[in-house]
């Protein structure tokens, strides 16, 4: 095929990949055959007692862990609270006594 010669180089060709290899189409895949479609095997592993057990410790082990630094952020974060909160009103009151000519 020569492209120099063609009104559009940029055309492309119509291409079924649904078709089955009828005439006058140009599908450039084939289908599969039927020894073919079911030759693949997959090995799944079966998981033994032990290893689901196993599993399950370690998951409950690691939940309890997030629940304890779950625990802590939250006592962190509620003494920031506090602490906030006790400068806010010392603020207020240095605000306060200031204007009441206390200095």
């Amino acid at each position: 095929m020569n492209r120099h010669q063609d009104p559009n180089p940029f055309e492309e060709e119509e291409v079924n990949p649904f078709s089955n290899g009828a005439a006058g189409s140009k599908s450039r895949t084939t289908p599969l055959s039927s020894s073919q479609r079911h030759d693949a095997t997959v090995d799944i592993p079966l998981e033994i007692t032990t290893d689901s057990k196993k599993k399950g410790q370690e998951l409950a082990a690691w939940e309890a862990d997030l629940k304890r630094r779950e625990k802590i952020f939250y006592l962190v974060g509620f003494g920031l609270f506090c602490l906030e909160a006790l400068l806010s009103l010392w603020v207020l009151q240095k605000i306060y006594m200031y204007f009441r000519g206390h200095k």
